[in-house]
């Protein structure tokens, strides 16, 4: 989702606009499609995307977290979770605030101790559902093993994201981090659309003369 934003304005049809956040934001057809799978079964962990990163060397979690923070802050659809809407999704784009990182301290655990711990929070981040309602659908668990070696176990429903929007998600948390550590803002420029941008334009080019065109050829 993210990655492909970086291309949206690349494309050769109709540009994509902002569009008001004070409406009913609706889905893409991807996202829709997930939903009604999640209506379906909503205990089904077929979609969860988690991926664990083991950090070696002096970590500040402090600055992690003002990162990760500022990814949320950054992707609306980090943040995003669906409503139903007369048996329709839609978007709702939660406030910065309610994320939080979890962490965990262990420390003064034996290594064996840790070894089991760590593979129980990483199965227990891909086997956990998602609520697509209430959220969040990007969660993230810091594991403190020793003051140089830390787990970071980063999980997300498809419905906000694929595996090339992770990739992007890792490059930019490395660069925060590293411009925040030096006590820099953000070097990176705003986005100029999000994917609720991008939902509405797909929507828009649905119901535009070209696309009926194509419609009735294949028809």
């Amino acid at each position: 989702i993210i990655a492909f934003l970086r291309q949206a304005k690349k494309l050769n049809e109709t540009a994509i606009e902002p569009v008001s956040r004070d409406q009913a934001l609706v889905t893409s057809y991807g996202q829709q499609r997930l939903w009604i799978l999640d209506q379906l079964n909503p205990s089904d962990v077929t979609y969860n995307m988690s991926s664990a990163l083991r950090i070696r060397g002096a970590l500040n979690v402090r600055v992690l977290e003002k990162v990760l923070l500022e990814l949320v802050k950054r992707h609306e659809s980090l943040r995003t979770c669906f409503e139903d809407n007369d048996g329709e999704p839609v978007q709702v784009i939660q406030a910065v605030g309610q994320w939080q990182l979890e962490q965990t301290d262990l420390s003064q655990e034996a290594e064996p101790v840790q070894h089991k711990a760590v593979e129980r929070a990483v199965n227990n981040e891909s086997l956990t559902p998602y609520d697509l309602k209430s959220g969040p659908l990007f969660r993230a668990h810091l594991i403190c093993l020793a003051d140089d070696h830390h787990v970071l176990i980063a999980g997300m429903h498809h419905i906000i994201s694929d595996a090339w929007s992770m990739e992007v998600l890792v490059k930019e948390l490395s660069i925060l981090y590293m411009t925040f550590s030096a006590g820099m803002p953000s070097p990176l420029p705003p986005l100029p659309i999000q994917y609720a941008d991008y939902s509405a334009w797909q929507r828009q080019q649905m119901d535009s003369d070209e696309m009926q065109k194509h419609m009735l050829y294949w028809q």
